[in-house]
């Protein structure tokens, strides 16, 4: 969803939803990442947004092969 927002308003409602879903499921550094871009803000400096959405693709990435290992 952070790729197809449009406004600066449906970032930080992308934002905040991945927050809370990645609270809830127990995976804090997903949180806490989703909870700097929605400080960052749409329109922040592409480096900073850049520099943490790609934290984030990392973060995804281990996130979904550790939960991978628990269904095979």
């Amino acid at each position: 969803q952070l790729d197809d927002t449009a406004s600066a308003e449906d970032w930080k409602f992308a934002a905040h939803s991945l927050k809370g879903s990645a609270r809830s499921i127990g995976a804090p550094q997903i949180a806490d990442l989703a909870e700097a871009l929605e400080t960052l803000g749409q329109n922040e400096t592409a480096g900073g947004r850049a520099d943490v959405l790609a934290q984030l693709d990392e973060a995804l990435a281990a996130f979904a092969g550790e939960a991978e290992k628990l269904f095979v």
